[in-house]
């Protein structure tokens, strides 16, 4: 039963691990940027060459919410849910001038920072026919 315990601790661990270096090479030296919400003000590291950034609470926040889990021993949810995470990605497109992209998909990498990937291609949108479109010709 230790040995058990051992190995799933072991991967949990490592898991964790992964996050942290993926983290650490797909978003080192990418400038942060801060978008604030009515929430919290959430940090950005945006690769718009691959549509993807990744979005966290804000320091404090970030801080309190891990001080939260640990007092009830991981028990009680503390993570803000994913829409708001979805909410500040999609401010920050607006507020820097890509106000037509839309989330694709978000994924929580590590507590509290998720990967938001994003689309910014144009939507098609049917135009309706020009008012003076040929008309159908009828037997007199």
């Amino acid at each position: 039963m230790r040995r058990g315990a051992a190995i799933g601790g072991l991967c949990l661990a490592l898991a964790g691990c992964a996050s942290v270096n993926y983290i650490v090479n797909e978003y080192q030296g990418v400038p942060v940027q801060e978008v604030k919400m009515s929430d919290d003000t959430y940090r950005v590291f945006d690769k718009p060459a691959q549509s993807k950034m990744m979005v966290t609470s804000s320091l404090s926040s970030a801080a309190g919410q891990g001080f939260a889990r640990g007092l009830t021993f991981g028990a009680a949810p503390t993570d803000p849910p994913k829409p708001l995470f979805e909410a500040a990605a999609l401010q920050y497109l607006s507020e820097n001038g890509r106000p037509s992209c839309r989330v694709i998909d978000a994924y929580l990498l590590a507590r509290p920072q998720w990967e938001v990937k994003y689309d910014c291609t144009p939507v098609a949108t049917l135009q309706p026919a020009p008012s003076g479109a040929r008309k159908s010709k009828s037997a007199s």
